[in-house]
Formats: structure tokens, sequence, C-alpha cells
């Protein structure tokens, strides 16, 4: 039986990448247009950035993910 090795922080560091210039796209867009549909989409951009950094407490505390 043979196991697949796989990388963690190869996986963590493109789901970074990933919603990071999710983020910046949308915050980008928010200043260009300054429509308040495009700034609560940069801000839930954010929150999903920020999402990777809190544990679950945190993200219940704050209403994400299971909080909400």
């Amino acid at each position: 039986m043979s196991a697949k090795i796989v990388d963690l922080r190869g996986r963590r560091d493109e789901m970074l990448d990933a919603r990071w210039n999710t983020y910046v796209a949308a915050q980008r867009r928010a200043q260009a247009s300054l429509r308040i549909e495009d700034g609560k989409a940069a801000g839930r951009a954010w929150r999903q950035w920020l999402d990777l950094w809190m544990n679950e407490d945190q993200r219940e505390w704050t209403g994400g993910k299971n909080g909400r």
C-alpha cells in the first residue's frame, strides 16, 4: 500500500493567494465604482481572507461559518 504525500503548506499558500487576490480585485472594483454593493462584496472577500487566520471560537464569536 502506498500513500500519497500531500503538501499542505503548498495548498494553504494557494488558498491564501486565491483569497487575497479575490479581496484585492473586489476592493479595486469597489474603489473604482463607489457602489455600496461592490463595497459589501469587498467586505465579504476580506472576511473570507481573515477566516483563514481565525480559530473556530473566533469564527463563531464574529458570526462566521457556523455562527451565521
